[in-house]
Parts: structure tokens; sequence; C-alpha cells
């Protein structure tokens, strides 16, 4: 059975027009169908918020000024991203997520610094940005 309507509607902001399908049908025969429940991807959709994060680090380093990061839903899981680089992580809660997160940005300045003269522009720019953002004891 196809779903027809020459309508458009909104929904959390996104909007959809639904399309006429071909069919065999006439319209009248259409509208005497019953309705199939359809479930658009947007009916699980969750907008991005921003945290801002702070403290500590793995391996005794820290934050030296508050991050902001944004927390996305994709499919079951958590992913949060810094704005500047998009380095991220993901895991199936926001604090694991977080923890997570903590964990990379903090290798990211090992795995960069150990491979300083031989980066690119633009890694090399990371891994001041990095340098500035994390402190060590």
């Amino acid at each position: 059975m196809y779903y027809s309507s020459d309508k458009s509607w909104q929904a959390g902001g996104l909007h959809i027009q639904i399309e006429k399908e071909p069919t065999s049908m006439s319209e009248a025969e259409q509208e005497q169908q019953t309705p199939q429940n359809i479930t658009f991807p947007m009916d699980r959709y969750r907008p991005p918020i921003h945290r801002v994060i702070d403290g500590s680090l793995p391996k005794g380093r820290w934050l030296a000024h508050p991050l902001t990061v944004m927390i996305e839903y994709d499919d079951g899981e958590v992913v949060v991203s810094e704005p500047h680089f998009h380095m991220h992580a993901s895991a199936s809660t926001e604090a694991e997520a977080i923890a997570a997160f903590r964990r990379i940005f903090s290798g990211y300045l090992d795995v960069l610094g150990s491979r300083e003269e031989k980066l690119g522009t633009q890694l090399h720019e990371q891994l001041e940005y990095l340098r500035s953002a994390i402190k060590s004891a």
C-alpha cells in the first residue's frame, strides 16, 4: 500500500513534503485505506547540546581553561566533540562519553607530541591547541 498526500507538514522544525506515489488505486480508494503508522527518524531526534567541561584529565593533567564541547545523540550512542579540530569520543551514556573524550583529548597530546617533527601544518596547529588547553603537573 502506498501512502500518498499532496499536503506538507512540519515536525520538530523539519519540513516534509510527501508526494503522491504511483499507484493503481484511485484517489478515492486510497482515502478509504487504513493509514499505516510511519516512524520518521526525527521522532527519535534529540538536538545537540553544549556542555562546558573542566578539571582533571588522565596522566595527572588538567584542562587549562573550561572547554565547551558538543553533545550529540546518534543511533543509541552519545558523541562528545570539540569544535576546533573535531576531536570526539562516543559511549552509551553522556558521562561515559565525556570520560572517553577526556582520555582521547589528553592522548592526542602524546601522539602528536611524539611525532612533532613530521607533522603537517594542520596537525601542528592541533598540537599547539592541545598544548594551550592541557596543563601538566
